[in-house]
């Protein structure tokens, strides 16, 4: 408990305009070690919704300009990927997306609908109690145990100051021009959906976030 208190502080105290997202990846190793979680496993058929703007009176002439972007046309870190990855952001729900590209009025928005064609195994991040209740949401925070417990019953509460840390971090507003506080958000979604998996493991097909 005293290494992963250490840990945090550290981390809230650094200075994200001039640390590197490898060398938070390097320091969340001792709050990630050992945690573990619940997630959701998706079948085929699950309907995902993503939005663009489009300036006025344009339309998309092809799936691409609708789809994710080109890592050419990736200029900046995002909420899980650094400048020059491409990624598809997507919701479950149809109304999340408006909100998630900052509309405004006056704006074209074309929001497009995808189905999945297999299972989705995906890691999440966010969901807690006080992050729910600090965004306002009007729903109650999931929980995809599906009602076992733990195996070891301690361990929840042990837990519980990695899990709300890593919301607070994740759920962060970040303006523009200040994309350097997508660091450690980025370095959180590496860590939980790594590109390179391990022989033997199982392999991630997203994360999930409020």
């Amino acid at each position: 408990p005293d290494e992963i208190q250490l840990c945090i502080a550290q981390l809230k105290a650094s200075d994200f305009k001039s640390v590197s997202i490898d060398d938070i990846k390097e320091r969340l190793q001792v709050l990630t070690r050992g945690y573990i979680q619940s997630s959701p496993q998706f079948p085929p058929g699950l309907r995902l919704y993503r939005t663009r703007k489009f300036p006025v009176p344009d339309v998309p002439a092809t799936l691409a300009e609708i789809s994710a972007p080109p890592p050419t046309k990736v200029t900046k870190d995002q909420r899980c990927n650094r400048k020059g990855q491409s990624m598809f952001y997507c919701s479950l729900q149809r109304n999340a997306p408006f909100f998630e590209v900052d509309s405004q009025v006056g704006d074209r928005l074309v929001l497009s609908e995808w189905k999945t064609t297999s299972h989705l195994l995906v890691n999440n991040v966010g969901y807690s109690k006080p992050n729910f209740k600090a965004l306002a949401s009007n729903r109650e925070c999931p929980d995809w145990s599906g009602g076992k417990e733990l195996k070891y019953p301690d361990l929840r509460d042990q837990q519980r100051p990695i899990t709300e840390f890593l919301a607070d971090l994740f759920c962060m507003n970040v303006p523009d021009g200040r994309e350097y506080l997508y660091k450690p958000t980025i370095a959180i979604a590496e860590k939980f959906v790594p590109a390179v998996v391990r022989h033997g493991a199982v392999t991630l097909d997203g994360l999930m976030y409020p």
